[in-house]
């Protein structure tokens, strides 16, 4: 077996023939690309999907190119600068198709620049190409290269990032630069600047002279790009909104924190309730119907109630919603139904905070997790539901579903075992920081359950499930030679 794992691993071409292995990517991405574009029926050459949030990330340049405004700003322009270049070019329709294609070319690049972080990090060829491999032929990245949303290229940009700064030298630079890119796309990663700046002070010894000299340089190598680019964007909301606001206002939509639908998410949050608007089985659909119009009967868990609210009093505050959209409703008494129901929700919220700490402390964040990871990956590999696809779609499903499964679990094993068993090791630690903050930090930190959150963490727990995968096969190899 041995022999036939090394003559396999001679018989690729070294990592660092680039042009190979981001051509190899290259055409396999393009090609599910391609597929998944036929399958979503593109039609008048538009390559580009929109989602949910498209609007809040084009709109705003839209009006900056027409208008000389940006606004409405509550997104950070990391995905809109990209866009605004095309746009200047061409029309808004192949503006979009360049801003896919650029996702999909980066992404395929991508996969080559993770391979080689695994040999930069375990330095075997073995883990170039399991980690290479494992990543191309996964689709929970892949799936959102077609999507005008920050995903595919919030990933690629963290792995950029990644790289460079575990070169090291003036290229602390380029991973301050991606990174801010990052942070601009996904504001929630803005910790990661310090994280690696920590690994940048562990990585060093400053004992002396000569080599405080040198952290300083290396850490304003990382930091100039973000003090710049943030620093203007400070500078543009100081302006106009007389206040230092240096990533976004809310995390919400606006208007939504203040709204009924900010008390209905405040409500799900001490629980731990789903609050993802367009799924079925999403607790919130139990307030507010689904965007497509189809009804779905939701029981909200039992063990939520209080001496403050039961069930009937979950219902009337549903009927009163259903009141505050009906367009039959005079606006003066949505008004006062909408402050009754912020009222009555903050009050539930706060009943089970102060009766069930656990609960609201431990147990909602722990139900978030378990609706974050554990669904089948592959909600949106096709378009049709599983029993409506053949048996080669469904076998195509529920390997990838099978896939994903493998990836989170021993990708979560080999990111805690590089915590644990090599906290020496400044290049492990760093790791698996960067990946377990990735995965975490929208169910335990934001109690935010949309499954798409995870995908800039994805490529992390490659690694891990690599590290895992080879450290197996190597203690079974050794068993067997001995």
């Amino acid at each position: 077996m041995k022999q036939i794992i090394n003559r396999i691993r001679a018989n690729f071409p070294a990592s660092t023939n680039w042009k190979f292995w981001i051509s190899l990517a290259l055409v396999v991405k393009t090609l599910f690309f391609i597929l998944k574009s036929i399958e979503l029926n593109s039609i008048d050459f538009s390559f580009s999907f929109s989602a949910g949030d498209t609007d809040s990330y084009i709109t705003p340049i839209e009006n900056l190119i027409a208008n000389g405004e940006y606004y409405d700003d509550y997104r950070m322009p990391g995905y809109g600068w990209l866009y605004y270049i095309f746009r200047l070019i061409f029309s808004q329709t192949w503006a979009l198709n360049f801003l896919v294609f650029t996702q999909v070319f980066l992404s395929a690049v991508s996969v080559y620049v993770l391979g080689l972080i695994s040999l930069n990090i375990f330095e075997k060829k073995s883990f170039f190409l399991l980690t290479y491999f494992l990543y191309l032929v996964s689709t929970y990245v892949s799936l959102t290269d077609h999507f005008l949303l920050t995903e595919s290229l919030c990933t690629s940009g963290l792995i950029f990032s990644i790289y460079f700064l575990l070169k090291g030298g003036r290229n602390y630079f380029w991973s301050g630069l991606f990174l801010t890119w990052v942070i601009f796309l996904r504001p929630v990663f803005f910790p990661l600047l310090f994280l690696h700046g920590f690994y940048i002070i562990l990585s060093s010894k400053v004992n002396q002279v000569k080599l405080k000299t040198s952290l300083l340089k290396n850490m304003f190598f990382l930091f100039i790009s973000f003090i710049l680019i943030d620093g203007a964007w400070i500078a543009r909301n100081y302006v106009k909104y007389s206040k230092i606001s240096p990533l976004t206002k809310t995390i919400y939509y606006p208007g939504i924190s203040d709204s009924y639908k900010g008390a209905v998410i405040r409500f799900l949050n001490s629980y731990g309730g789903s609050i993802v608007f367009w799924l079925h089985s999403s607790d919130v659909t139990f307030f507010i119907p689904l965007r497509d119009g189809t009804k779905k009967e939701i029981y909200l868990p039992n063990n939520i109630y209080t001496n403050v609210f039961n069930s009937d009093s979950l219902f009337l505050v549903k009927n009163m919603i259903i009141s505050i959209e009906s367009k039959s409703t005079p606006t003066l008494e949505k008004q006062l139904l909408e402050n009754e129901v912020i009222s009555k929700l903050d009050r539930y919220s706060n009943s089970i905070k102060n009766e069930k700490p656990f609960l609201y402390y431990i147990g909602s964040r722990i139900k978030v997790f378990k609706t974050f990871f554990l669904h089948s990956g592959t909600y949106n590999l096709f378009k049709n539901s599983s029993y409506e696809l053949n048996m080669f779609e469904y076998t195509i499903k529920i390997f990838y579903s099978l896939l994903y499964a493998f990836v989170v679990l021993f990708g979560f094993i080999g990111l805690f075992s590089f915590l644990l068993l090599r906290i020496n090791n400044i290049k492990f630690f760093f790791i698996s920081c960067t990946g377990l903050y990735s995965a975490l930090v929208f169910p335990f930190l934001l109690k935010m359950d949309e499954y798409r959150y995870f995908v800039p963490g994805y490529p992390i727990f490659i690694l891990g499930t690599t590290y895992i995968v080879l450290s197996i096969y190597s203690t079974v190899n050794k068993k067997t030679n001995e």
